[in-house]
């Protein structure tokens, strides 16, 4: 009636076979948690991509509402020369003006960095062949 104990071999045995059986889920579980932190990582990166996107977004329509200011300046200095307010050399000035203000902003109009600019964008204007016969076509032109 007593009870027989198993062999040290099968000990061993038992053992071993248990402790591949938990190291299997200890590695099972290791995988999961690894895994649940890159995908963690994954949605995080892509939060912040989606953040970045929308700051992009929000601020790409700036250049395209500048171009049009831009564009509007220039048009309405067309429109004059064309209507004969303007003539060419002050629809040149006015340019300038225009490019002086919008290339040093923050400047003042007055300012020594502005006269310089001014000077030589008008310099240029005049010694540019090309540039002048345009600006000589400016007043002819219907």
């Amino acid at each position: 009636m007593a009870n027989k104990l198993p062999s040290i071999g099968k000990v061993d045995s038992i053992d071993s076979a248990g402790r591949s059986r938990a190291t299997e889920q200890a590695e099972k579980v290791g995988k999961a948690t690894e895994a649940a932190a890159v995908a963690a990582v994954t949605k995080a990166d892509k939060a912040a991509a989606a953040e970045s996107a929308s700051a992009v977004a929000a601020t790409s329509a700036a250049p395209a509402v500048a171009s049009t200011a831009a564009a509007d300046a220039i048009a309405d200095i067309a429109a004059r020369l064309r209507s004969g307010t303007l003539t060419a050399s002050q629809a040149v000035e006015a340019l300038i003006q225009d490019a002086v203000a919008k290339n040093l902003p923050g400047v003042a109009p007055g300012s020594k960095l502005a006269e310089q600019l001014r000077s030589l964008l008008a310099a240029y204007a005049d010694a540019d062949p090309y540039l002048a016969a345009r600006i000589k076509g400016l007043g002819t032109k219907e």
